[in-house]
């Protein structure tokens, strides 16, 4: 290399030139080419193989697999009319659960309209009965009323005692025991 400095002149660097040649490469167009025309004739004899062979064996078993699939056919036709009859069976059983539960519904309406009705006179045989007690209380309150009167100006023997009581029944009488 005589057109590049001596290193004696550059002291300083040390650098080292490195020169790389490009590398060539020649590939041909034509042999890729060939290669998938290759691949793709083995596939398609490997598919017309294939294809021929299922074709052969499914002729061969169609005889032995007609008396499968019609025994098959047979027992699914028989589990479809028993699940048909479950079916009826239950729908009729539904059937009469709603007409119960519509029994009941009305049952209980007509309780409850009872019941409401029974609690509506049992009330107002209470407000009678809070009634006649206060009237019970008045006419007691004026009996003892009448007993101390009487009792405070004479002294009663303790065996003979009268009692005065009002009975709503007679009409309001007192009856003297």
């Amino acid at each position: 290399m005589p057109y590049l400095p001596d290193n004696r002149q550059f002291k300083r660097r040390h650098k080292r030139v490195h020169v790389e040649a490009p590398t060539i490469h020649l590939s041909g167009h034509g042999g890729h080419f060939l290669m998938w025309i290759g691949i793709a004739l083995l596939l398609t004899v490997g598919m017309i193989y294939l294809g021929r062979m299922v074709y052969l064996l499914d002729r061969e078993n169609t005889d032995g697999d007609q008396g499968k699939v019609e025994s098959i056919v047979d027992e699914l036709q028989q589990k479809i009319t028993q699940v048909e009859s479950e079916r009826d069976t239950l729908s009729q059983s539904v059937t009469t659960l709603e007409r119960a539960a519509q029994i009941d519904k009305v049952a209980q309406r007509e309780v409850q309209e009872e019941l409401i009705t029974l609690q509506d006179e049992r009330h107002k045989m209470e407000q009678e009965l809070a009634i006649l007690k206060r009237v019970a209380g008045k006419t007691k309150g004026v009996t003892s009323a009448k007993g101390a009167k009487k009792s405070t100006g004479k002294k009663r023997s303790s065996k003979k005692r009268k009692i005065n009581k009002t009975l709503p029944a007679a009409g309001k009488k007192k009856v003297e025991f």
